[in-house]
């Protein structure tokens, strides 16, 4: 059995204020256009593949690195010429 005295001693009481500063919240800006990936049918993947084909991103590039990049940049940029772009950060609704 454990006397009382010995619980008392144990545990001591801790009292602390603490005070957190939170930085004010910064305003959403308004980012990079996006590609409007939805409007991809039948007849924009044809004018897409046209447009790839036609930069020829593929043709002379020897190594595999230059070769994607070089992919990377023709497929963005045709994408966002023939399906176009949305602003970003533009989801609120107005007169609400």
């Amino acid at each position: 059995m454990i006397q009382s005295e010995y619980l008392g001693t144990q545990y001591r009481l801790l009292v602390l204020d603490v005070e957190l500063k939170c930085p004010k919240w910064k305003k959403m800006s308004v980012g990079e256009p996006r590609v409007k990936w939805w409007n991809f049918t039948k007849e924009n993947a044809r004018k897409l593949a046209e447009r790839i084909n036609e930069e020829g991103a593929l043709r002379g590039a020897e190594d595999a690195d230059p070769m994607w990049e070089a992919m990377t940049v023709c497929i963005h940029r045709s994408a966002k010429e023939i399906l176009g772009t949305s602003r970003r950060g533009g989801s609120r609704i107005k007169g609400a």
